[in-house]
């Protein structure tokens, strides 16, 4: 990977216990373009944290002012009007909402039953469940799950390689660590 994708073309910042958030063992700010790693708890959380940047980057780079690609991307196929602001110039634009669209919706919708009802994934169903312990909807959204689902798939390119890294990802399980039945907020 080149230093200038991981620097999100050399726009990305991190900062290292400078900006913490109680409670939080890292985070992205938009408004800076920085991940925050807390002293003590930030390792683990890199790779995380990587996905909320990009999809903000992804975001900004298809429409000005756009917090996140994946919370924008409902309302952008739910109203053609919003599709006319995106950028024009940008080479991804519309296909790229397209594919988000499609990789959000893969996140929650398995197949459609014999009855022609969406089965939900058991990402989604996990994520809703853990969501009920919180006042608001939380790991269920699509942003939350855009970056587990992407530290996720760092976490598996690593060990394909044999190469973990657990400065990037860490605690992330596979399917032969779990209980059968146990809720986990992680795709498996």
């Amino acid at each position: 990977v080149s230093p200038e994708f991981i620097g999100l073309g050399n726009i990305l910042g991190i900062a290292f216990g400078a900006r913490g958030v109680p409670g939080a063992a890292a985070h992205y700010e938009p408004s800076q373009t920085v991940i925050n790693l807390t002293k003590n708890g930030g390792a683990g959380s890199l790779a995380h944290e990587f996905g909320h940047a990009l999809d903000h980057i992804l975001g900004e780079s298809i429409k000005e002012n756009s917090k996140m690609l994946t919370s924008a991307v409902g309302s952008y196929l739910t109203d053609q009007a919003n599709l006319k602001t995106i950028k024009t110039q940008s080479p991804l634009g519309k296909e790229l909402i397209s594919i988000v669209a499609e990789l959000l919706n893969s996140f929650k919708s398995q197949s459609i039953n014999e009855f022609g009802i969406n089965v939900n994934t058991k990402f989604y169903q996990d994520s809703v469940h853990f969501d009920k312990a919180k006042s608001k909807s939380y790991y269920s959204t699509n942003k939350e799950m855009f970056a587990r689902a992407f530290e996720t798939y760092i976490y598996q390119k690593l060990n394909d390689i044999k190469e973990p890294c657990h400065y990037l990802v860490s605690g992330i399980l596979n399917e032969d660590n779990l209980l059968e039945n146990e809720k986990y907020e992680y795709p498996i």
